[in-house]
């Protein structure tokens, strides 16, 4: 696999959905991905450390901003809370779904990146660890697509 691909793009808008919008805007999109992302976040941290996942969330930004341009200026940040600053800033006037699709996009590649970098098995168990409440059943079956 040499991007994230479909299967945990899908994962993604899993985790997502998960955070009910508290109004269907660009906006609350954005909360949804802070959430999501810092649930992940929180469980790595004592792991990898803050400088590694800055650099790994660094990366994934980099990854996604080829697809969707506007996440270009989002950065890698330190809160506990949301690892990522200028989510919101950065969807500016788009719509909930182009965000949310973006926002899928950059969790996906979060994922993959630590796919890439400690092994699917063990990345499964920190992804099920942050989010018990995702079903992930399609993701060792179809991730080599």
């Amino acid at each position: 696999m040499n991007k994230p691909d479909r299967v945990l793009r899908e994962i993604a808008r899993r985790v997502m959905k998960t955070r009910p919008l508290a109004a269907p805007t660009a906006a609350a999109a954005a909360e949804a991905m802070e959430l999501s992302c810092g649930d992940l976040y929180r469980i790595l941290e004592t792991v990898m450390g803050r400088d590694g996942l800055q650099a790994l969330i660094g990366r994934a930004i980099q990854i996604t901003a080829r697809e969707y341009p506007w996440l270009a200026t989002v950065q890698s940040g330190t809160s506990a809370d949301c690892p990522v600053s200028g989510l919101a800033e950065a969807a500016g006037r788009l719509g909930v779904a182009e965000a949310s699709e973006g926002y899928a996009a950059l969790l996906a590649s979060i994922i993959w990146l630590l796919m890439t970098f400690i092994g699917e098995d063990l990345t499964l168990r920190f992804v099920r660890h942050a989010w018990p409440n995702v079903s992930l059943s399609k993701l060792s079956e179809d991730s080599s697509t």
